[in-house]
């Protein structure tokens, strides 16, 4: 099933202003059924745990994945994913955390982008923020 995003005029407003969406049931239950799957033999150490060169989660982002579907309805399709985080919110596991939005990327070479700001590294990969006149844009 390719799911259909059609944003509100409220929800157009909140990206642009925030930068953020929560997209309620953006992967059906067989995509869900397929991400369990893809990421079953990967348990994280603690929450939160970003997933870097995971190649079964691969077709979930990519731009005809259902992930990266629902990104290129809000952002284009030129949008690719930048990080993908597992959280795992069991009653063993469970750790409250407001919403927001990320300051940092993952890129593979922050000299390349002039309007960013070279972040901190983490786990071999280099980030990038972006620059204070940009932080209500992004």
């Amino acid at each position: 099933m390719r799911m259909t995003v059609t944003l509100s005029p409220q929800q157009a407003s909140f990206v642009a202003e925030t930068g953020a969406l929560h997209i309620k049931a953006a992967l059906d239950a067989s995509a869900l059924s397929d991400l369990f799957d893809a990421l079953s033999g990967h348990a994280p150490e603690q929450a939160g745990t970003r997933l870097h060169g995971l190649a079964p989660l691969r077709p979930f982002l990519a731009h005809d994945g259902p992930v990266g579907r629902a990104a290129a309805a809000v952002l284009g399709n030129a949008a690719r994913p930048v990080r993908a985080v597992y959280f795992d919110k069991t009653a063993q596991a469970n750790w409250a955390v407001p919403w927001h939005q990320d300051r940092t990327i993952v890129v593979r070479d922050a000299s390349r982008s002039p309007a960013s700001v070279p972040g901190p590294s983490r786990a071999a990969c280099s980030t990038s923020r972006r620059p204070a006149r940009c932080s209500r844009a992004w």
